[in-house]
This record gives C-alpha cells, sequence and structure tokens, in this order.
C-alpha cells in the first residue's frame, strides 16, 4: 500500500511536469507562429536555392553584394527550413523549431522543478522563434549531457555531434570551446582521439576551413553591437534579467566557494549575454541545471527551518510573487506576439507584386529578408546577412547608413543601383530630432512619390516619378 502511494505520488509530479512542459511548448510555439524572424524569408530561399542550384559561391540575394563570396555557414539549417515549409507550410515549421527549444531546455536541465522549467522559458520567449539559434541550446545541451555521462560509450557520438552542429549553425566554435573547458578544468576527460576526431569533423562541410572566416568577421566586428538592436550590449528585456538575477542570486549564496563560479562555463556565457544580448538562450542553456540545483537547496534550506505562521507567510508570498511574476511576463509576451504592430511592409508588397518597380529597391535591413521571401524575382539592397559584409572596402552596412542620412552618397547610389523604389521604416524616413533634411522629405523634393496606398504608420513606399 506504502508503495502504491509513493507512486501515485510520483505520478502527480510527473503529471504536473509534463503540464508544465505543455505549457512552454505552447507559449514557445505561439512566439514562433506569430512572430516571424526577420531572416526568415532569407533562410527559406536559400533552402530552395541550395536544394535547386547547389551551393552558392557568391551572394544571389543582393543586388549591391553580386561581388561577395557568400560563406553560409548555416546551409544545412536552410535546407531543413525550406524542406518543412514545403511539406507542410509555417505551422509544420514551427512545430519543429518550437520543439527543438523545448528539447534543448529538457535536455539542459537535469531535475523536474516546474518552476525552473517555466522560467528558463519565458526568459529566452523573446529570442525565440523559427531561428538557427535553438540548434545552439540544444547541441550544448546534448553536448554537456554526453560528456558528463557515466556512459563512456556516448563519448563516440562526438564527432558527429559536431558535424552536425557545424553544417546547421557557426555557433559550434562555442561547442568545441565547450569541449576544450571541460578537458583542461574539470573531472570529466575525453579520449584524446575522440577530441581529435570532434575537431576535425567540423571540417566537413561544403566550404572546408573557411567556414571559420564569417565566423571571425561578425565576431571582429566591433561595430557590430552598436548596429544591430539584438547584438547590443546590457540591454536584457526585463524577464530575461530576472532569470540571470535569481540564478546568480543563488549560486552566490549557496554555492561553496562562489568565487570558483567566476571560472565557470556558465559565467563564461554570462559574460556574453552582457556583451550581446543576442546570447542570452546559451546562458540559460548552460545555467539553468543550477538554478534548479540551488533551487533544491533553498526548498530543503526552508524546509529544515522551524515551521512559524510568519515564516510560512513569508515564504507562500514569495512562491506566490514568483510564479506571478512568471506567468504575467509569459501572458505579455505571448500577448505581444500575437498583438504586435505591424513588422512588414505587407501592403508594399502586395502593390509591388502588381507593379513591378522598373529598377532595385532600397529597402531597410530589416525588410531584407521578408523581400527576399515574398518578392523572389527581385533582389534587395540588404538584408539581415550583411551586417559585418565588407569586400574591398565596401562596407554594406555603412552604405546603407549612409543612404539613409546623407544626401550625397545617396545620389551615388541611385545612380549606381539604378534605384528606382525606396522602402523604409518611417522612423527612417522622417526620423525625430534629425537636424538634416529626412530621407522622406529628401525623395518627395526630388521627383519622389509616396505611395500612400502601399505605406502605413509604420513604413512608406517612394518611386520616382518617370
Amino acid at each position: 500500500m506504502q508503495l502504491i502511494n509513493k507512486a501515485i505520488s510520483l505520478l502527480k509530479i510527473q503529471r504536473l511536469y509534463i503540464l508544465t512542459a505543455v505549457l512552454c511548448f505552447i507559449l514557445i510555439f505561439i512566439k514562433s507562429f506569430y512572430s516571424i524572424d526577420p531572416d526568415f524569408g532569407w533562410h527559406l530561399q536559400a533552402g530552395k536555392y541550395i536544394l535547386n542550384n547547389g551551393i552558392p559561391t557568391y551572394d544571389v540575394f543582393a543586388f549591391t553584394a553580386t561581388n561577395f563570396k557568400w560563406i553560409n555557414h548555416e546551409w544545412l539549417n536552410d535546407v531543413l527550413i525550406y524542406t518543412l515549409f514545403s511539406g507542410g507550410g509555417y505551422v509544420l515549421t514551427a512545430v519543429f523549431f518550437t520543439s527543438i527549444w523545448i528539447f534543448g531546455l529538457l535536455i539542459a536541465k537535469r531535475t523536474n522543478i516546474k518552476f525552473a522549467l517555466l522560467l528558463a522559458t519565458v526568459s529566452v520567449l523573446p529570442f525565440a522563434g523559427i531561428r538557427p539559434v535553438a540548434w545552439t541550446i540544444f547541441f550544448i545541451a546534448i553536448l554537456e549531457r554526453i560528456i558528463t555521462t557515466k556512459k563512456k560509450g556516448l563519448h563516440f557520438f562526438l564527432p558527429a555531434l559536431i558535424l552536425l552542429w557545424a553544417n546547421l549553425h557557426g555557433s559550434f566554435v562555442l561547442g568545441l570551446l565547450i569541449l576544450l573547458l571541460y578537458q583542461i578544468f574539470s573531472t570529466y576527460k575525453l579520449r584524446w582521439y575522440i577530441l581529435l576526431f570532434s575537431f576535425l569533423a567540423v571540417f566537413v562541410n561544403p566550404y572546408g576551413i573557411y567556414v571559420f572566416e564569417e565566423i571571425i568577421r561578425t565576431g571582429a566586428d566591433s561595430q557590430l553591437r552598436f548596429k544591430v538592436t539584438e547584438w547590443m550590449p546590457v540591454l536584457l528585456p526585463y524577464v530575461s534579467v530576472s532569470y540571470v538575477a535569481i540564478t546568480v542570486a543563488l549560486v552566490l549564496a549557496f554555492k561553496k566557494r562562489a568565487w570558483k563560479a567566476i571560472f565557470s562555463i556558465p559565467s563564461l556565457t554570462l559574460l556574453m549575454t552582457i556583451s550581446s544580448i543576442r546570447h542570452l538562450p546559451v546562458f540559460v542553456a548552460t545555467s539553468v541545471r543550477y538554478l534548479e540545483y540551488y533551487q533544491g537547496v533553498l526548498i530543503n534550506k526552508l524546509k529544515a527551518i522551524k515551521p512559524t505562521k510568519e515564516i510560512n507567510r513569508v515564504v507562500w508570498t514569495s512562491l506566490s510573487v514568483l510564479w506571478i511574476f512568471v506567468i504575467i511576463s509569459a501572458v505579455v509576451g505571448v500577448r505581444g506576439s500575437i498583438y504586435q504592430p505591424e513588422k512588414y511592409p505587407t501592403k508594399a508588397v502586395a502593390y509591388l507584386k502588381e507593379n513591378s518597380c522598373k529598377g532595385n529597391i532600397f529597402n531597410s535591413y530589416n525588410y531584407g529578408g521578408y523581400l527576399i521571401w515574398q518578392l523572389p524575382d527581385a533582389k534587395v539592397y540588404i538584408d539581415g546577412r550583411m551586417p559585418s559584409w565588407v569586400n574591398n572596402n565596401q562596407n554594406y552596412f555603412n552604405d546603407y547608413l549612409d543612404f539613409i542620412n546623407k544626401e550625397e552618397p545617396r545620389k551615388e547610389q541611385i545612380k549606381k543601383y539604378n534605384i528606382r523604389c525606396v522602402l523604409v521604416s518611417n522612423d527612417e524616413a522622417y526620423p525625430k530630432n534629425n537636424k538634416s533634411q529626412p530621407l522622406g522629405e529628401w525623395l518627395i523634393k526630388n521627383n519622389w512619390e509616396s505611395i500612400k496606398p502601399a505605406s502605413s504608420k509604420s513604413y512608406s513606399l517612394f518611386i520616382l516619378k518617370p
């Protein structure tokens, strides 16, 4: 009877944990489904191009970069996205990537603490979606599980894991670094030949050693953190700050010789997160098990305290506030995804499908991927692949900023690239507190027409008059 009662109790705990996992899946799916990533379009079309034509040698999407040697370190991810989208549309693609996110978090964890799973999910929600970063979370979780397992036979799967990772996303470099850190500083040692073959597996890709070129280019771009929002330092969403604060506080409060945590992988990924907010999911993947463990330590210490009405009141109030905070954050995050302002220029695209541009289109940076998807026959000026691209001293992103802000470079580029349409956000067309003449006003003054039916409160389409 006692065993039956224990089994029923365990089943209830597992059921609650499964329900929490299902809730987390729903949250990330809603975010993925309603909030299309700016890069989704070019990933989709790149996958289609690769399947039809093979790996491109030079860029095939931007008319400004036709001579640029494009190294697509996410080529296999793109093929997968196109295959999923072709077979089941956006819904199937969103389900698949949601699964990658959730399985990554579940594998990274070690126990069945519901609060840790929900807090981790909500903290990555602003970064979730159909994005290659999901592979980073997934592979880091598997990598650390394999390294720390008692079943040494699983170590033989590491080279295959790295090979797959190296063809899906450039974050495989972080995987190699984690392998080295474990090998040097931990008691979890790999056989030398497994480590060697894991590093050699990286070169089994369409680009060979040159796969590192794009990764180094991006990493060496000191200005990138001030060009693109998600690359900016420090400015995390509030719920992500809460995750970081709670995790760090628990470690400092309960870890013996807490200063040693400075020399850990979560400390490395925390520094990466402070340097660039887009790395927050990586920190979550490497730290969620510590959040779980020290949350468990805290619970045990609270249980050991002689209960009084005052202590119970403090404990239950604190837990209630935390749960309410996380749930409200989840609701706000999901609601923001569903009811977000118009993110992409749908009216402008519909207009351009019926009235094709008589030349090339200058577009906002965040619209590039969407245009590649929706207007596949027209090349773009810039898209999300290009913030660090430099070719023969030509910096594509700086040229983009010059077009937005400076009159003479704008004139030169309109002539050089035969630009006849301009599709930009209204923040770029009519910026506030701009001392020079705004782009939108300059275009109207210089024989360009603002197409009102193809514009909205968020963006404007301008076409050069005949």
